[in-house]
């Protein structure tokens, strides 16, 4: 669908970070990677303005309801589909779809009402920081960091849609890698499993900036694991904050490099 030749699988398949997250760990953000997949496959493969839509939102909404920040997908994604089929009614179509899949999913959950339901996402969102990046630069300059971080996220969610969503299979998938490693640079809790979605998606255009900066993102997130050594061994802060430093300022100096130098081609399939 994407034109990539099929040896790019090696980005997943010998990826450290997926071994360490997906064989080791298990975790649950594995699943993110086979739908947002079948997003792409979905959405790219037929042309009906209301089916194709539709069917792109419902799995989507599948995405949302196996994690939450998927979501964040949504302006890229609605974009991409009124290029492509130039027509209101086709993003209405998408949006609707993946409201009524969320919906559904959440049906058997509000006996008890919506506070105890996201209880455990209202703390989490409030108090929870770890391995934070640009995040901590933002808490030094006001007292509302969650508030101008979820902004930004939001702001850079859209322009990314606007700007990257060209109605190609490619632009698809190059908006989601931007949306995606833009939004894992801003929040205060940039897991190393949060950033697996970045691998099939880097597999999918392995030439644009933001699939090599996964690539050596996928090595350098591996500086979170140091928290526990230092933890266990009772090491000054300044060693933590300057394994941080290391990490996030390598990814965001390979983003902008790779952007500033694209490379010129990228072999397809023969």
């Amino acid at each position: 669908v994407v034109g990539v030749a099929p040896q790019w699988i090696v980005l997943w398949a010998w990826n450290p970070l997926v071994l360490k997250e997906v064989t080791n760990s298990t975790h649950v953000d594995v699943m993110l990677c086979l739908l947002v997949v079948v997003l792409v496959l979905v959405i790219a493969r037929s042309s009906h303005p209301v089916s194709t839509p539709a069917a792109g939102g419902a799995v989507l909404g599948l995405l949302v309801l196996t994690k939450l920040y998927p979501v964040i997908f949504l302006p890229a994604l609605s974009f991409w589909i009124y290029r492509r089929f130039r027509s209101i009614f086709s993003v209405v179509a998408c949006l609707g779809a993946t409201l009524a899949v969320v919906i559904a999913g959440y049906l058997p959950f509000l006996g008890e009402g919506l506070r105890p339901l996201f209880r455990g996402l209202s703390i989490y969102g409030k108090f929870w920081i770890m391995n934070e990046g640009a995040f901590s630069l933002i808490a030094f300059l006001t007292d509302h960091a969650r508030l101008v971080a979820g902004g930004l996220v939001i702001c850079f969610s859209c322009l990314v849609g606007w700007r990257v969503a060209v109605p190609t299979p490619q632009g698809l998938v190059r908006s989601f890698q931007y949306v995606l490693l833009l939004w894992l640079l801003f929040i205060p809790t940039p897991y190393p499993w949060y950033c697996l979605p970045l691998m099939p998606l880097a597999c999918l255009d392995p030439g644009s900036a933001a699939a090599r900066t996964s690539a050596v993102l996928s090595l350098l997130i591996a500086f979170y694991y140091l928290g526990f050594f230092f933890e266990y061994r009772d090491s000054p802060e300044w060693m933590w904050t300057l394994t941080r430093t290391i990490e996030h300022a390598g990814i965001w100096g390979c983003l902008l490099f790779f952007a500033w130098k694209p490379v010129a081609h990228v072999r397809t399939q023969r």
